[in-house]
Protein backbone atom coordinates (compact mmCIF):
# COMPACT_ATOMS: atom_id res chain seq x y z
CA UNK A 1 0.00 0.00 0.00
CA UNK A 2 1.24 3.29 -0.81
CA UNK A 3 0.93 6.95 0.68
CA UNK A 4 1.62 10.00 -0.48
CA UNK A 5 2.87 11.26 3.34
CA UNK A 6 6.39 12.94 3.18
CA UNK A 7 8.62 10.46 5.74
CA UNK A 8 11.42 12.41 7.47
CA UNK A 9 14.56 10.48 7.72
CA UNK A 10 18.43 11.99 6.42
CA UNK A 11 21.92 10.94 7.76
CA UNK A 12 24.27 13.68 7.58
CA UNK A 13 27.66 12.09 7.15
CA UNK A 14 29.33 13.76 3.88
CA UNK A 15 26.04 15.30 2.61
CA UNK A 16 23.75 12.54 2.63
CA UNK A 17 20.20 12.57 1.37
CA UNK A 18 17.13 10.81 1.68
CA UNK A 19 15.03 10.26 -1.27
CA UNK A 20 11.65 10.53 -0.30
CA UNK A 21 9.90 7.04 -1.89
CA UNK A 22 7.57 6.50 1.13
CA UNK A 23 4.99 3.12 0.67
CA UNK A 24 3.26 1.56 3.34
CA UNK A 25 1.78 -2.01 2.17
CA UNK A 26 -1.23 -2.97 3.73
CA UNK A 27 -2.20 -6.68 3.91
CA UNK A 28 -6.88 -5.78 4.58
CA UNK A 29 -7.48 -8.96 6.87
CA UNK A 30 -11.38 -9.73 7.56
CA UNK A 31 -11.60 -12.48 9.88
CA UNK A 32 -16.20 -12.54 9.33
CA UNK A 33 -16.49 -15.88 9.87
CA UNK A 34 -13.91 -16.89 12.41
CA UNK A 35 -13.02 -15.77 16.38
CA UNK A 36 -9.81 -14.92 17.15
CA UNK A 37 -8.42 -18.30 18.73
CA UNK A 38 -10.83 -20.51 16.11
CA UNK A 39 -9.38 -22.77 13.81
CA UNK A 40 -11.95 -25.27 12.90
CA UNK A 41 -12.89 -22.62 9.51
CA UNK A 42 -10.76 -20.93 7.05
CA UNK A 43 -9.77 -17.65 7.45
CA UNK A 44 -12.03 -15.13 4.74
CA UNK A 45 -8.98 -13.11 4.31
CA UNK A 46 -8.89 -9.79 1.12
CA UNK A 47 -5.19 -9.25 0.24
CA UNK A 48 -3.93 -6.38 -1.51
CA UNK A 49 -3.10 -2.59 -1.59
CA UNK A 50 -4.99 -0.03 -0.39
CA UNK A 51 -4.14 3.63 0.49
CA UNK A 52 -4.02 4.34 4.06
CA UNK A 53 -5.18 7.21 6.11
CA UNK A 54 -3.22 8.91 8.59
CA UNK A 55 -4.28 7.22 11.87
CA UNK A 56 -3.73 4.10 10.13
CA UNK A 57 -7.45 3.14 9.01
CA UNK A 58 -8.00 1.88 5.12
CA UNK A 59 -8.98 4.52 3.00
CA UNK A 60 -13.07 4.20 1.70
CA UNK A 61 -14.97 5.25 -1.07
CA UNK A 62 -18.61 6.20 -1.12
CA UNK A 63 -19.99 3.27 -0.72
CA UNK A 64 -17.54 1.93 2.11
CA UNK A 65 -15.16 0.14 -0.32
CA UNK A 66 -11.51 -0.16 0.49
CA UNK A 67 -9.47 2.32 -2.20
CA UNK A 68 -7.02 0.40 -3.60
CA UNK A 69 -3.53 1.10 -5.06
CA UNK A 70 -1.20 0.67 -7.24
CA UNK A 71 1.62 -1.61 -6.45
CA UNK A 72 4.52 0.35 -6.95
CA UNK A 73 5.58 4.09 -6.54
CA UNK A 74 8.43 5.84 -8.79
CA UNK A 75 10.13 8.62 -7.88
CA UNK A 76 13.59 10.37 -10.03
CA UNK A 77 15.51 7.03 -11.68
CA UNK A 78 13.97 4.68 -9.02
CA UNK A 79 10.58 2.38 -9.11
CA UNK A 80 9.97 0.69 -5.61
CA UNK A 81 7.58 -2.16 -5.79
CA UNK A 82 5.49 -4.19 -2.87
CA UNK A 83 3.31 -6.82 -3.22
CA UNK A 84 2.18 -9.98 -0.81
CA UNK A 85 0.60 -13.27 -1.11
CA UNK A 86 -0.92 -15.48 1.27
CA UNK A 87 1.47 -18.48 1.85
CA UNK A 88 -0.99 -21.48 2.48
CA UNK A 89 2.03 -23.62 2.48
CA UNK A 90 2.86 -22.76 5.68
CA UNK A 91 -0.57 -22.39 7.26
CA UNK A 92 -3.06 -19.74 8.10
CA UNK A 93 -2.53 -16.21 8.40
CA UNK A 94 1.65 -16.86 7.03
CA UNK A 95 2.15 -14.51 3.98
CA UNK A 96 5.32 -13.34 1.61
CA UNK A 97 6.40 -9.80 0.82
CA UNK A 98 7.96 -9.20 -2.24
CA UNK A 99 10.42 -5.79 -2.29
CA UNK A 100 11.66 -4.90 -5.44
CA UNK A 101 13.39 -1.78 -6.90
CA UNK A 102 14.29 -0.75 -9.78
CA UNK A 103 16.42 1.75 -11.81
CA UNK A 104 18.93 2.89 -14.24
CA UNK A 105 21.30 4.48 -12.45
CA UNK A 106 24.13 2.25 -11.07
CA UNK A 107 23.40 2.71 -6.86
CA UNK A 108 25.76 4.71 -4.90
CA UNK A 109 27.15 3.56 -1.48
CA UNK A 110 28.73 5.34 0.95
CA UNK A 111 32.18 3.45 0.42
CA UNK A 112 35.34 5.30 0.46
CA UNK A 113 38.03 6.19 -1.92
CA UNK A 114 41.03 7.62 -0.82
CA UNK A 115 43.92 8.73 -3.30
CA UNK A 116 47.41 9.71 -1.71
CA UNK A 117 49.83 11.75 -3.95
CA UNK A 118 53.09 11.88 -2.26
CA UNK A 119 56.04 14.39 -3.52
CA UNK A 120 59.33 12.88 -4.44
CA UNK A 121 61.23 15.47 -5.93
CA UNK A 122 64.65 16.04 -4.53
CA UNK A 123 64.38 18.34 -1.08
CA UNK A 124 62.25 15.13 -0.13
CA UNK A 125 65.40 14.08 0.53
CA UNK A 126 65.78 17.24 3.18
CA UNK A 127 65.77 16.12 7.00
CA UNK A 128 62.76 15.97 8.29
CA UNK A 129 63.16 18.07 11.55
CA UNK A 130 65.10 21.18 10.45
CA UNK A 131 64.61 20.90 7.08
CA UNK A 132 68.51 20.91 6.45
CA UNK A 133 69.40 20.12 2.85
CA UNK A 134 72.90 18.35 4.01
CA UNK A 135 73.73 18.47 7.08
CA UNK A 136 71.31 19.01 10.37
CA UNK A 137 71.17 22.34 12.07
CA UNK A 138 72.78 22.98 15.43
CA UNK A 139 69.33 22.79 17.36
CA UNK A 140 67.62 19.82 15.13
CA UNK A 141 67.05 16.94 17.50
CA UNK A 142 69.76 14.71 14.78
CA UNK A 143 72.23 17.28 15.55
CA UNK A 144 75.08 15.44 17.89
CA UNK A 145 77.84 18.27 18.63
CA UNK A 146 80.14 15.20 19.28
CA UNK A 147 80.59 14.18 15.72
CA UNK A 148 82.50 15.32 13.01
CA UNK A 149 79.64 14.18 10.49
CA UNK A 150 76.14 15.86 10.77
CA UNK A 151 74.85 15.12 7.14
CA UNK A 152 71.38 13.77 7.15
CA UNK A 153 70.91 10.18 6.24
CA UNK A 154 67.70 9.11 4.34
CA UNK A 155 66.37 7.44 7.87
CA UNK A 156 66.17 10.89 8.96
CA UNK A 157 64.66 12.41 5.56
CA UNK A 158 61.18 14.06 4.29
CA UNK A 159 61.01 11.48 2.67
CA UNK A 160 61.30 8.80 5.50
CA UNK A 161 59.33 10.44 7.36
CA UNK A 162 56.49 10.44 4.92
CA UNK A 163 56.69 6.76 4.32
CA UNK A 164 56.66 5.94 7.86
CA UNK A 165 53.42 8.68 8.41
CA UNK A 166 52.08 7.37 5.09
CA UNK A 167 51.79 3.49 6.53
CA UNK A 168 49.94 4.82 9.85
CA UNK A 169 47.06 6.62 7.87
CA UNK A 170 46.58 3.65 5.73
CA UNK A 171 46.21 1.52 9.12
CA UNK A 172 44.25 4.04 10.90
CA UNK A 173 41.72 4.33 7.57
CA UNK A 174 41.09 1.00 8.56
CA UNK A 175 41.11 0.81 11.85
CA UNK A 176 38.75 4.10 11.88
CA UNK A 177 36.58 2.43 8.87
CA UNK A 178 32.71 1.38 10.82
CA UNK A 179 31.32 -1.05 8.07
CA UNK A 180 32.24 -0.36 4.33
CA UNK A 181 35.03 -0.64 2.10
CA UNK A 182 37.78 1.91 2.08
CA UNK A 183 39.47 2.03 -1.09
CA UNK A 184 43.29 3.22 -1.29
CA UNK A 185 45.29 4.55 -4.47
CA UNK A 186 49.30 5.85 -3.95
CA UNK A 187 50.05 8.05 -6.71
CA UNK A 188 54.01 9.47 -6.61
CA UNK A 189 55.14 12.71 -8.60
CA UNK A 190 58.24 14.56 -9.05
CA UNK A 191 60.01 14.61 -12.69
CA UNK A 192 63.25 15.73 -14.70
CA UNK A 193 64.94 12.76 -13.20
CA UNK A 194 62.26 10.43 -13.09
CA UNK A 195 58.34 10.03 -14.40
CA UNK A 196 56.84 13.33 -13.50
CA UNK A 197 54.21 11.11 -11.95
CA UNK A 198 53.28 7.40 -11.97
CA UNK A 199 51.34 4.71 -9.83
CA UNK A 200 52.63 2.91 -6.93
CA UNK A 201 49.60 1.25 -5.90
CA UNK A 202 46.12 1.19 -7.63
CA UNK A 203 42.94 0.97 -6.18
CA UNK A 204 43.10 -1.51 -3.38
CA UNK A 205 40.60 -2.27 -0.59
CA UNK A 206 42.12 -1.85 2.87
CA UNK A 207 39.32 -2.39 5.25
CA UNK A 208 40.48 -5.90 4.73
CA UNK A 209 44.00 -7.10 6.56
CA UNK A 210 45.34 -8.03 3.43
CA UNK A 211 44.20 -5.10 1.68
CA UNK A 212 45.87 -2.68 3.84
CA UNK A 213 49.44 -5.05 4.50
CA UNK A 214 49.61 -4.77 0.67
CA UNK A 215 49.32 -0.83 0.34
CA UNK A 216 51.59 -0.29 3.04
CA UNK A 217 53.74 -2.89 1.71
CA UNK A 218 54.11 -0.43 -1.16
CA UNK A 219 54.67 2.84 0.14
CA UNK A 220 58.29 1.77 0.74
CA UNK A 221 61.79 3.64 -0.52
CA UNK A 222 62.03 1.90 -3.42
CA UNK A 223 58.76 2.81 -5.09
CA UNK A 224 59.39 6.26 -2.88
CA UNK A 225 62.96 7.69 -3.54
CA UNK A 226 63.85 11.46 -3.43
CA UNK A 227 64.95 12.97 -6.71
CA UNK A 228 64.13 15.22 -9.59
CA UNK A 229 61.81 18.54 -10.12
CA UNK A 230 58.42 19.43 -9.00
CA UNK A 231 55.47 18.72 -11.52
CA UNK A 232 52.58 19.11 -8.92
CA UNK A 233 49.99 19.12 -12.29
CA UNK A 234 51.30 15.60 -13.24
CA UNK A 235 50.82 14.51 -9.41
CA UNK A 236 47.26 16.09 -9.54
CA UNK A 237 46.57 14.56 -13.03
CA UNK A 238 47.30 11.24 -11.89
CA UNK A 239 44.43 11.38 -9.10
CA UNK A 240 41.86 13.25 -11.46
CA UNK A 241 42.57 9.98 -13.49
CA UNK A 242 42.27 7.18 -10.43
CA UNK A 243 39.47 9.36 -9.57
CA UNK A 244 37.04 8.93 -12.83
CA UNK A 245 38.00 5.06 -13.23
CA UNK A 246 34.51 3.09 -13.76
CA UNK A 247 35.65 -0.36 -13.33
CA UNK A 248 38.57 -0.96 -10.81
CA UNK A 249 39.76 -4.51 -10.21
CA UNK A 250 39.41 -5.24 -7.06
CA UNK A 251 39.10 -8.46 -4.95
CA UNK A 252 37.84 -10.43 -8.25
CA UNK A 253 35.30 -7.87 -8.57
CA UNK A 254 34.67 -4.62 -10.40
CA UNK A 255 34.40 -1.32 -8.22
CA UNK A 256 32.93 1.97 -10.74
CA UNK A 257 35.14 4.71 -7.88
CA UNK A 258 33.62 7.56 -9.46
CA UNK A 259 30.58 6.39 -8.61
CA UNK A 260 31.64 6.75 -4.84
CA UNK A 261 29.41 8.81 -2.62
CA UNK A 262 33.17 9.69 -0.43
CA UNK A 263 35.85 10.53 -2.39
CA UNK A 264 39.00 12.05 -1.08
CA UNK A 265 42.59 13.14 -2.41
CA UNK A 266 45.96 13.86 0.09
CA UNK A 267 48.04 15.76 -1.28
CA UNK A 268 51.87 15.90 0.41
CA UNK A 269 54.66 18.72 -0.86
CA UNK A 270 57.49 20.45 0.59
CA UNK A 271 57.64 22.72 -2.43
CA UNK A 272 56.25 24.66 -5.16
CA UNK A 273 55.23 23.54 -8.58
CA UNK A 274 58.50 23.78 -11.00
CA UNK A 275 57.31 22.31 -14.02
CA UNK A 276 54.09 21.40 -15.79
CA UNK A 277 52.93 18.94 -18.52
CA UNK A 278 52.24 20.19 -22.03
CA UNK A 279 49.52 17.50 -23.09
CA UNK A 280 46.60 16.45 -20.58
CA UNK A 281 47.52 12.86 -20.11
CA UNK A 282 44.10 10.67 -19.76
CA UNK A 283 45.14 6.94 -18.37
CA UNK A 284 46.97 5.38 -15.37
CA UNK A 285 50.44 5.44 -17.00
CA UNK A 286 53.21 6.84 -16.07
CA UNK A 287 53.59 10.59 -16.87
CA UNK A 288 56.59 11.95 -18.37
CA UNK A 289 55.81 15.52 -19.84
CA UNK A 290 58.19 17.59 -17.46
CA UNK A 291 58.17 21.41 -18.79
CA UNK A 292 60.04 23.93 -16.70
CA UNK A 293 59.37 27.92 -18.09
CA UNK A 294 62.59 28.87 -16.18
CA UNK A 295 65.19 26.93 -14.29
CA UNK A 296 63.46 25.30 -12.60
CA UNK A 297 64.04 27.51 -9.09
CA UNK A 298 61.04 29.63 -9.14
CA UNK A 299 57.05 28.90 -10.42
CA UNK A 300 56.00 30.55 -13.13
CA UNK A 301 52.64 31.85 -13.95
CA UNK A 302 51.56 29.29 -16.61
CA UNK A 303 53.00 26.22 -13.71
CA UNK A 304 50.81 28.19 -10.87
CA UNK A 305 47.97 28.41 -13.07
CA UNK A 306 48.16 25.14 -14.40
CA UNK A 307 48.40 23.46 -11.47
CA UNK A 308 45.36 25.77 -10.07
CA UNK A 309 43.19 24.10 -12.87
CA UNK A 310 44.36 20.79 -12.23
CA UNK A 311 43.43 20.95 -8.34
CA UNK A 312 40.08 22.06 -9.47
CA UNK A 313 39.18 19.08 -11.64
CA UNK A 314 40.55 17.09 -8.75
CA UNK A 315 37.94 18.92 -6.77
CA UNK A 316 34.96 18.52 -8.56
CA UNK A 317 35.39 14.49 -7.83
CA UNK A 318 36.82 14.33 -4.30
CA UNK A 319 37.62 16.22 -1.42
CA UNK A 320 41.08 17.47 -1.76
CA UNK A 321 43.84 17.60 1.41
CA UNK A 322 46.80 19.36 1.15
CA UNK A 323 49.66 18.73 3.41
CA UNK A 324 53.05 21.29 3.49
CA UNK A 325 55.83 19.72 4.94
CA UNK A 326 58.57 22.44 6.13
CA UNK A 327 57.96 25.30 3.26
CA UNK A 328 54.58 26.50 4.36
CA UNK A 329 56.19 30.11 5.17
CA UNK A 330 58.57 30.28 2.24
CA UNK A 331 57.27 32.44 -0.72
CA UNK A 332 55.86 31.31 -4.11
CA UNK A 333 55.27 34.96 -5.38
CA UNK A 334 55.53 38.55 -4.21
CA UNK A 335 52.58 38.16 -2.72
CA UNK A 336 51.92 34.78 -1.39
CA UNK A 337 53.81 31.72 0.63
CA UNK A 338 53.70 28.16 -0.77
CA UNK A 339 51.26 27.49 2.30
CA UNK A 340 48.84 29.86 1.46
CA UNK A 341 48.98 29.06 -2.65
CA UNK A 342 47.80 25.04 -0.98
CA UNK A 343 45.39 26.78 1.09
CA UNK A 344 43.81 28.96 -1.00
CA UNK A 345 44.05 27.81 -4.03
CA UNK A 346 44.65 23.92 -4.16
CA UNK A 347 42.76 22.90 -1.35
CA UNK A 348 38.95 22.27 -0.74
CA UNK A 349 37.68 25.41 1.24
CA UNK A 350 38.11 24.57 4.94
CA UNK A 351 34.99 24.81 7.32
CA UNK A 352 34.05 25.17 10.73
CA UNK A 353 34.13 21.42 10.82
CA UNK A 354 36.76 20.49 8.95
CA UNK A 355 40.27 21.42 7.97
CA UNK A 356 41.30 20.75 4.51
CA UNK A 357 44.61 22.10 4.52
CA UNK A 358 47.94 21.56 6.76
CA UNK A 359 50.81 22.86 7.50
CA UNK A 360 53.87 20.68 8.86
CA UNK A 361 57.38 21.11 9.89
CA UNK A 362 58.46 18.51 11.45
CA UNK A 363 57.61 14.71 12.07
CA UNK A 364 55.16 15.25 15.16
CA UNK A 365 52.73 17.84 12.92
CA UNK A 366 52.82 15.81 10.01
CA UNK A 367 51.71 12.77 12.24
CA UNK A 368 49.24 14.84 13.56
CA UNK A 369 48.29 16.00 10.03
CA UNK A 370 47.83 12.59 8.44
CA UNK A 371 45.77 11.11 11.95
CA UNK A 372 43.10 14.10 11.49
CA UNK A 373 42.63 13.61 7.59
CA UNK A 374 42.18 9.91 8.07
CA UNK A 375 39.91 10.78 10.84
CA UNK A 376 37.79 12.71 8.64
CA UNK A 377 37.75 10.29 5.18
CA UNK A 378 36.78 7.52 7.44
CA UNK A 379 33.78 8.84 9.03
CA UNK A 380 32.48 8.79 5.63
CA UNK A 381 33.00 5.37 5.13
CA UNK A 382 29.53 3.86 7.26
CA UNK A 383 28.60 0.65 5.20
CA UNK A 384 25.11 2.30 4.59
CA UNK A 385 25.06 3.09 1.05
CA UNK A 386 21.76 3.07 -1.31
CA UNK A 387 19.13 1.47 1.83
CA UNK A 388 15.50 0.20 1.50
CA UNK A 389 14.13 0.88 5.50
CA UNK A 390 11.16 -1.49 6.04
CA UNK A 391 9.51 -1.65 9.14
CA UNK A 392 7.00 -4.60 10.44
CA UNK A 393 3.43 -3.96 11.10
CA UNK A 394 2.84 -4.05 14.92
CA UNK A 395 0.50 -7.22 14.47
CA UNK A 396 2.93 -9.54 12.46
CA UNK A 397 5.65 -11.47 13.30
CA UNK A 398 8.52 -11.72 10.66
CA UNK A 399 10.13 -14.89 9.92
CA UNK A 400 13.73 -13.80 9.87
CA UNK A 401 14.92 -16.92 8.60
CA UNK A 402 13.26 -16.54 5.80
CA UNK A 403 14.86 -13.25 4.73
CA UNK A 404 15.89 -13.51 1.26
CA UNK A 405 18.17 -11.23 -0.69
CA UNK A 406 19.25 -10.31 -4.87
CA UNK A 407 21.71 -7.26 -5.03
CA UNK A 408 22.54 -6.61 -1.51
CA UNK A 409 22.59 -7.95 2.01
CA UNK A 410 19.66 -7.02 4.87
CA UNK A 411 19.79 -6.50 8.51
CA UNK A 412 17.22 -7.83 10.43
CA UNK A 413 15.47 -7.45 13.64
CA UNK A 414 12.32 -8.40 14.96
CA UNK A 415 10.80 -5.21 14.00
CA UNK A 416 12.26 -4.15 10.70
CA UNK A 417 15.04 -5.22 7.76
CA UNK A 418 17.45 -2.26 6.69
CA UNK A 419 18.45 -3.60 3.02
CA UNK A 420 21.88 -2.60 1.48
CA UNK A 421 21.53 -2.29 -1.84
CA UNK A 422 24.64 -3.75 -3.69
CA UNK A 423 24.99 -3.39 -7.65
CA UNK A 424 27.58 -6.45 -8.21
CA UNK A 425 24.48 -8.48 -6.86
CA UNK A 426 21.83 -7.60 -8.67
CA UNK A 427 19.88 -8.70 -11.89
CA UNK A 428 20.65 -6.49 -14.60
CA UNK A 429 18.80 -6.14 -18.28
CA UNK A 430 20.08 -4.34 -21.37
CA UNK A 431 17.96 -2.60 -23.85
CA UNK A 432 18.99 0.00 -26.32
CA UNK A 433 22.11 0.65 -24.23
CA UNK A 434 20.29 1.47 -21.02
CA UNK A 435 21.26 -1.40 -18.26
CA UNK A 436 18.54 -1.58 -15.59
CA UNK A 437 19.10 -2.86 -12.17
CA UNK A 438 16.65 -5.34 -10.19
CA UNK A 439 16.97 -5.63 -6.50
CA UNK A 440 14.82 -8.25 -4.68
CA UNK A 441 13.99 -8.93 -1.38
CA UNK A 442 11.37 -11.23 -0.04
CA UNK A 443 10.37 -12.89 3.45
CA UNK A 444 7.76 -14.17 5.17
CA UNK A 445 5.19 -12.77 8.03
CA UNK A 446 2.62 -13.98 10.01
CA UNK A 447 -0.23 -12.81 11.48
CA UNK A 448 -0.10 -12.39 15.43
CA UNK A 449 -3.50 -13.71 16.48
CA UNK A 450 -2.43 -14.42 19.41
CA UNK A 451 -2.03 -11.13 20.68
CA UNK A 452 -4.58 -9.62 23.41
CA UNK A 453 -5.51 -6.44 21.20
CA UNK A 454 -5.86 -8.43 18.30
CA UNK A 455 -9.64 -7.50 16.69
CA UNK A 456 -11.79 -9.54 14.09
CA UNK A 457 -13.05 -7.68 11.02
CA UNK A 458 -9.87 -5.25 11.47
CA UNK A 459 -7.53 -4.39 8.63
CA UNK A 460 -3.69 -4.92 9.50
CA UNK A 461 -0.76 -3.53 7.99
CA UNK A 462 1.55 -5.99 7.30
CA UNK A 463 4.34 -3.12 7.11
CA UNK A 464 5.01 -0.01 8.19
CA UNK A 465 5.95 2.89 5.62
CA UNK A 466 9.09 1.79 3.75
CA UNK A 467 11.32 4.05 1.99
CA UNK A 468 14.56 4.29 0.07
CA UNK A 469 17.69 6.59 1.81
CA UNK A 470 20.31 7.35 -0.79
CA UNK A 471 23.67 8.87 -0.44
CA UNK A 472 23.95 11.79 -2.58
CA UNK A 473 27.49 11.73 -4.53
CA UNK A 474 30.31 14.00 -3.31
CA UNK A 475 32.44 16.54 -5.64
Amino acid sequence: MKTTRKHPAATRHFGTRTLCLLMSLVMALSLVQVSVFATEAPAQVMSGNYVLNKDGTISEDGSGNAVTAATARTQGDYTLTKTAAANSSRGENWFNVTVQVGTTQTITTNDAAVVLVIDTSGSMAYCAECGGEKSHSSTCKYYNKNKHNNDVTLEQSRMAATITEAKAFVQNLKDSNSGGKVYVSVVRFSGFSQSDASLVRNWTDVSTDAGAAAVKNSINSTNLFARGGTNLEAGLMMARNLLNVTAASIGGGSVNISALANKYTVLLTDGQPTARCNTDHTGLGAISDYNEDGDGSATSTAEYEETVSMAAQVKTLSKLYTICYGTSGAPLTATTTIGAYLRDSIATASTSDVTYAFNTDNLTALDNAFAAIATSASSGSTGGGTQVIDPMGAEVVLDQDSVSVTGGTAAKTATALIWTLDPATASTSTTGGVTTYTYTMTYSVRLATEKQDFAQNTYYPTNGYTYLSVPQTSG
